[in-house]
């Protein structure tokens, strides 16, 4: 666990998660990811918040050293000083989220395994989705065999796929004399808090160039907002069929931010 394994050398973790959320609920569609960590793993992470800046050490199932969240929406000096100041309370080697340049900022001390950038982006025309299409349908528990094997052939990240979410109408996808074809799920949605991410969409290779990917991704998110205000999704910066795809739908690109491994010097 996190918040029992980290001895302290920097500024002391708040412990209260409203202080935390205070900043995330500022900007819900940019820190949609940041607002679902405070809430599943706050027992087994550490958050620290100063000058409207935040870091998050999150210690995630199946991670051991946890993952950095540090993605600020109009506090990157902040956060960048947080971070700095914070070098001595992080493991030698994690990853970690956060404001473009940020792996070049931690050159001192840190060197890059991986730097990506990405693009945060929100439904702001739902009017330009199209009509659900009736040769989508939602996917069920019993569902999963045929998900994997699409993701196998896909080069779709399992680990990333809301399995537990199958069968709850936030994952759809289409099929093709019974074997999935394409599909789009979703990441996390929080009708308290009115935000929902989708992610996990992928597509065989043979049916790519069909418009299936488009097709799926416009039926969720018909689905999401019956639920939420907000419907996000992250993507490559450099993934221009991607982004176009989105841009089609009515996503607008809200802030650009990288992700990156970081290993100690």
């Amino acid at each position: 666990m996190i918040r029992q394994m980290i001895t302290l050398a920097g500024p002391r973790p708040t412990d209260d998660p409203d202080t935390v959320l205070d900043v995330f609920n500022e900007h819900r569609p940019i820190h949609a990811y940041g607002i679902v960590d405070v809430l599943q793993y706050w027992t087994s992470s550490r958050w620290w918040v100063r000058d409207r800046g935040v870091v998050g050490l999150v210690g995630l199932p199946g991670v051991s050293d946890g993952v950095v969240y540090a993605v600020s929406a109009v506090y990157a000096a902040a956060t960048f000083a947080l971070l700095r100041d914070l070098v001595d309370d992080l493991p030698e080697r994690f990853d970690i989220t956060g404001p473009s340049g940020l792996a070049e900022r931690m050159q001192p001390t840190h060197r890059a395994a991986r730097v990506q950038p990405y693009v945060k982006m929100q439904l702001i025309r739902p009017d330009m989705l199209p009509a659900v299409d009736v040769g989508i349908r939602a996917l069920e528990a019993d569902d999963q065999p045929a998900v994997l094997a699409l993701l196998a052939q896909a080069g779709g990240a399992p680990e990333f796929v809301r399995l537990d979410l199958l069968g709850t109408r936030h994952h759809f996808g289409v099929f093709d004399d019974g074997t999935l074809v394409a599909m789009a799920g979703t990441h996390l949605v929080d009708p308290a808090h009115g935000i929902a991410a989708i992610g996990s969409v992928n597509t065989l290779p043979e049916y790519r160039g069909r418009g299936l990917a488009r097709r799926v991704v416009a039926a969720l998110s018909h689905r999401l907002r019956e639920e939420v205000d907000v419907v996000a999704l992250n993507v490559g910066r450099d993934n221009t069929p991607a982004r176009n795809l989105y841009e089609g739908l009515g996503f607008l690109p809200l802030m650009e931010y990288e992700e990156a491994e970081l290993v100690r010097r």
